[in-house]
């Protein structure tokens, strides 16, 4: 709005990687972000240059690394690939998605596992989730929206399932008319009992 003020609270500006409180504190591309309203109170961040996830808290200004070993990329649970997006569910469990065609679920022990890989998964980005644990995921390659239902499996149309969101254009075409390119990023609209998505960026 008009006469915000808009302040850094993390990071220096600077290129890096280094765990610290506030400005203090190096990222290395910062690629998304989002609040775990549920349990922490703190936002993930998706460090994606880092290949890791981090941790940033309002209340100390403090920057961990909260899953991956940062500037160290691979596959496995000590190791990320690019990391494209980060969504928390309502259990202080997070899901990130990997630029090596993964999502992986970091639960609140810290422990990691796959929870979706391969198929119909392109270079995934941006993640929403909505209230019944469906997790919308923003294709960046495949220029489409997948969904993940809560127990892994991948559907590519949106609409599919009456719980589910419609996605339309300006036009009110459904999902199967929609194109997109590059999608980037979205979110769920709430609430959820609209069944649309708005604003979609591409």
């Amino acid at each position: 709005s008009p006469g915000a003020s808009v302040a850094a609270v993390a990071g220096s500006g600077a290129s890096g990687y280094l765990d610290a409180t506030g400005l203090a504190a190096l990222f290395k591309f910062p690629e998304a972000i989002h609040f775990d309203a549920a349990v922490t109170g703190c936002f993930a961040v998706a460090d994606k240059d880092s290949f890791c996830v981090r941790r940033f808290c309002p209340g100390t200004a403090a920057v961990t690394t909260i899953a991956g070993t940062c500037e160290s990329q691979g596959n496995s649970a000590a190791l990320f690939d690019e990391v494209n997006g980060v969504v928390y569910d309502g259990h202080g469990n997070l899901f990130v998605a990997e630029s090596n065609d993964q999502i992986r679920k970091v639960w609140a022990d810290g422990s990691v596992a796959v929870f979706a890989a391969g198929g119909a998964l392109d270079h995934p980005k941006r993640m929403s989730i909505d209230a019944f644990g469906n997790i919308f995921v923003g294709q960046y390659s495949a220029n489409n929206v997948l969904v993940i239902a809560p127990d892994g499996a991948v559907a590519k149309d949106a609409a599919a399932t009456s719980t589910l969101p419609r996605l339309r254009t300006d036009h009110t075409r459904t999902t199967s008319l929609c194109r997109f390119m590059r999608l980037s990023s979205w979110c769920v609209d709430s609430p959820i009992s609209s069944k649309t998505a708005r604003r979609i960026s591409s």
